[in-house]
């Protein structure tokens, strides 16, 4: 064999490594370090401003926190929270409210509406159902509806799940002096609706608030002439005019349950 072509590769010495970075100019030299630097730069900056944005939100948290509503903590110093259900669909016979069917009660088990009654027909509101159940002699299906809608295991049962207000709304027809059962006055009733037990179911209402330390709202509901020509009010009729409204009436109706229950510590 002869000698080789070329000579064989060799790595560069060390002193050859030196000249050629001695070779490189001072940029060249430091861009490596910036580079990492800026890197790291780039990242504090962004860790910073999360963190920021964690205090911010906490700040606001806080402000949220500690915000004070003077003049609500000024009532409620005042006065005692209420916590209270409304027991609509009842002494005032709202047909959305009591269905034409029948009502699961606490007392009765399923108690069927009025309006249920074949004598009903198709009566929208309490005055014309009062009326075609007259003439059936069917007038008991209104008091057998009062008597279990709403009873006194009702009221217990109030009182344990943390109610303690009840809103009543009733009919100045129901706050009246009960007439013998069976006798014309009784068939008759009062504006051509049933008095029935009248005043009568609102004593045993501010009796059982009373047995279970409630406080009463007794609301009326329906007042002599109406306070409009809605059925809530006992009555549709779209000719109603506000005049009709007996202002004097509406009074004789609060001043009988005013006297009669001036002493109760419910209402």
């Amino acid at each position: 064999g002869g000698e080789p072509l070329l000579p064989a590769a060799s790595e560069p010495s060390a002193t050859a490594r030196e000249r050629g970075y001695a070779r490189l100019t001072d940029a060249q030299k430091s861009a490596p370090h910036r580079s990492n630097v800026a890197g790291r730069a780039f990242l504090l900056g962004c860790a910073a401003l999360a963190l920021l944005l964690v205090v911010l939100a906490l700040l606001a948290r806080l402000a949220a926190w500690n915000r004070r509503d003077v003049v609500a903590e000024a009532w409620m110093e005042r006065h005692t929270p209420l916590y209270g259900v409304n027991v609509g669909g009842w002494l005032v016979l709202e047909k959305w409210l009591c269905g034409t069917t029948s009502l699961r009660t606490k007392c009765c088990g399923e108690v069927a509406s009025p309006y249920s009654a074949a004598a009903a027909g198709d009566s929208e509101d309490e005055f014309s159902l009062t009326a075609r159940l007259r003439a059936a002699d069917e007038l008991d299906a209104i008091d057998a509806f009062r008597s279990a809608r709403v009873s006194s295991v009702d009221f217990e049962a109030m009182a344990s799940a943390g109610v303690t207000a009840v809103r009543v709304p009733f009919p100045w027809w129901v706050a009246r002096e009960p007439a013998p059962p069976g006798s014309e006055a009784w068939r008759e009733g009062a504006g051509g609706y049933h008095v029935g037990r009248g005043i009568e179911l609102l004593d045993q209402v501010v009796s059982n608030a009373e047995r279970h330390s409630l406080s009463l709202l007794l609301e009326l509901h329906a007042a002599p002439g109406g306070q409009s020509g809605r059925q809530t009010t006992g009555r549709s009729d779209p000719t109603w005019e506000p005049s009709r409204f007996d202002a004097d009436g509406a009074l004789s109706a609060l001043r009988l349950l005013a006297t009669r229950d001036k002493s109760s510590r419910s209402v």
